[in-house]
């Protein structure tokens, strides 16, 4: 630090014309700092050659889909309201490859029997089927 405002910075390797050392203003500070951020809505890797999106023979040295089944391989619905997500039961048959709307005991399928949220409609329910109203 040379006074209050400015800033040396020693360099890794001198440069071609002997320079050894940067002395920077905080507005120059700024100005390489900002240089470094990239601009909006821009990827950050970049890929050219046969790596890129639409080269001919990506298809040979990139690897295939996930061996994971799909979804609808599994049987289960993809349907949600939302176009951008999944249910949650897609996502799970997704991640461990298993159908978690089968019925274990009977092989039907699983669906929603209630969505309740009051708890006087909740205990009435868990009542009405035999179960513990209260924790």
């Amino acid at each position: 630090m040379i006074d209050a405002d400015h800033l040396r910075f020693r360099l890794k390797t001198p440069w071609s014309d002997g320079t050894t050392h940067l002395v920077l203003s905080p507005l120059e500070r700024i100005e390489k700092l900002a240089s470094l951020v990239p601009p909006p809505r821009l990827d950050l890797v970049r890929y050219r050659g046969i790596l890129a999106p639409n080269a001919g023979f990506r298809r040979l040295v990139v690897p295939g889909r996930s061996v994971l089944p799909e979804a609808s391989s599994v049987g289960v619905s993809t349907h949600f309201p939302s176009r951008r997500r999944l249910g949650w039961a897609a996502l799970l048959a997704r991640f461990f490859a298993v159908d978690v709307a089968l019925c274990p005991s009977c092989g039907g399928r699983l669906g929603l029997v209630a969505e309740l949220s009051d708890p006087a409609s909740i205990g009435r329910y868990l009542r009405g089927v035999g179960l513990a109203a209260e924790p």
